[in-house]
């Protein structure tokens, strides 16, 4: 789950089917039937920021020869309405555009969502910087892919592979949050010795990074925080990989 955020992509889609619902009850001329119309193909678009499987694809061509339809219905001159032929002319336009939007899918170059705003769902890719009860247990149940790991030499026990993310230190009124603290001033010297592996870690919209106590080396464009958590210079926007190396037997606060 990404850090608390006021505005997510959920409040923005709800902002968007509230327009169209507010605009569809005051729709009086041949001009608003268009803007709902106009709505209703960007409605359609939205639905697969949220589900992309081919059940909802089929349903949503079904509703976009729908949509089209009214669109030939509403630029019709003949007096009589007739829905049938509106629907088998929109079918046919849907027809004729799905073997371009293959090419375009498959050879045009791929690039990044234009849309920037972070997917709140708690059960996704990784925790937030505030924790509250019922949290851990919406993320138990989630069977999204957080990060991969490849070791390098050996394979740690699996009671030594706790995931050092995020610390929570501060509570306040039943939540758990992240404290800010300094840039650590005891940073391990980087040495070869010690458990090599990399991550490959999946978008968080965050800047910070999973690591086994403790990273000794780690990337140059990241940086070790006080309480020997790391945290990148750039929230994670795509799979990022990193390498490190890690001491288990590493004196954190000496005598």
């Amino acid at each position: 789950m990404s850090g608390y955020r006021t505005f997510t992509l959920e409040a923005a889609a709800s902002l968007l089917v509230l327009a169209f619902a507010l605009k569809l009850v005051e729709m009086k001329s041949r001009r608003d039937a268009y803007l709902v119309i106009y709505l209703c193909y960007f409605l359609l678009a939205t639905a697969f920021l949220f589900n992309q499987s081919m059940s909802v694809a089929t349903y949503q061509v079904l509703a976009l020869i729908i949509v089209t339809s009214a669109l030939v219905g509403l630029n019709q001159m003949q007096p009589r309405i007739r829905p049938l032929a509106s629907i088998w002319t929109a079918a046919g336009l849907v027809a004729q555009a799905l073997p371009l939007t293959l090419v375009l899918f498959l050879l045009f170059p791929r690039i990044g969502p234009l849309w920037s705003i972070p997917m709140p769902s708690s059960a996704t890719t990784g925790l937030s910087d505030r924790l509250t009860p019922g949290d851990i247990a919406n993320l138990s149940r989630s069977d999204e892919l957080a990060f991969r790991v490849i070791f390098e030499d050996r394979i740690p026990r699996q009671r030594d592979l706790y995931w050092r993310g995020l610390v929570y230190s501060k509570f306040s009124y039943g939540t758990w949050s992240v404290a800010e603290p300094l840039k650590n001033s005891q940073i391990p010297d980087a040495q070869n010795s010690g458990l090599s592996y990399e991550v490959f870690l999946e978008p968080t919209q965050s800047r910070w990074l999973y690591s086994l106590d403790t990273p000794v080396a780690y990337p140059a464009r990241s940086h070790m925080l006080g309480d020997y958590r790391l945290q990148h210079r750039q929230p994670v926007l795509s799979v990022l990989r990193y390498r490190l190396i890690s001491d288990p037997e590493f004196v954190m606060d000496p005598l």
